[in-house]
């Protein structure tokens, strides 16, 4: 029979050391979270700066709206309107030039012309304008009045409006 030798040379080998796998699987989980609770805090910084640059291009935004919209700008949209309502007029067929003068030379710098409409057939100019005053309003009636172009002036009724102005209506006999 043969020699079986049961004995090992050198040290006895054990069960294997799990401590390092263990250290290892520690360390990255701690990153992992590291990295997870750096991202939520990098996140969260990033949306309080966004909200934050809304709000004030929101600000801004009003704050240029009130300043486009303030009193200082409505002679400058007042003479865009002008010029478009000229432009519509003009087009319309019959209609005079001189008219159109004659209204601008009568009408005070404080009034705005809302709406111009002229019936050929009978020469009646109606007008729907708005007043910074009741004097403002009597001062343009008086305008009208006094114009050698219109033979009559008649007012088709004046309130006040939310804001304090004065709306009306005239309606000019062309001579």
């Amino acid at each position: 029979m043969a020699n079986v030798n049961l004995t090992s040379s050198g040290p006895m080998a054990g069960p294997p050391d799990h401590g390092t796998s263990v250290n290892v699987g520690v360390v990255i989980s701690f990153i992992l979270l590291v990295l997870a609770v750096g991202a939520y805090l990098g996140l969260s910084y990033y949306n309080s700066n966004l909200t934050k640059q809304i709000n004030e291009a929101k600000t801004q935004y009003a704050e240029q709206i009130k300043a486009l919209t303030s009193e200082k700008n409505l002679d400058a949209f007042d003479f865009q309107n002008r010029i478009a309502l000229a432009k519509k007029l003009v087009e319309n067929k019959g209609f005079e030039l001189d008219v159109i003068s004659n209204v601008e030379k009568s009408i005070l710098p404080a009034v705005y012309l809302k709406s111009l409409s002229y019936k050929q057939a009978g020469k009646i100019l109606n007008l729907s304008c708005v007043a910074d005053s009741f004097a403002t309003f009597v001062q343009q009636v008086a305008n009208f009045k006094s114009s050698q172009f219109f033979s009559d002036v008649s007012t088709d009724g004046a309130n006040v409006n939310q804001d304090g102005k004065w709306e009306f209506s005239l309606s000019l006999n062309i001579k």
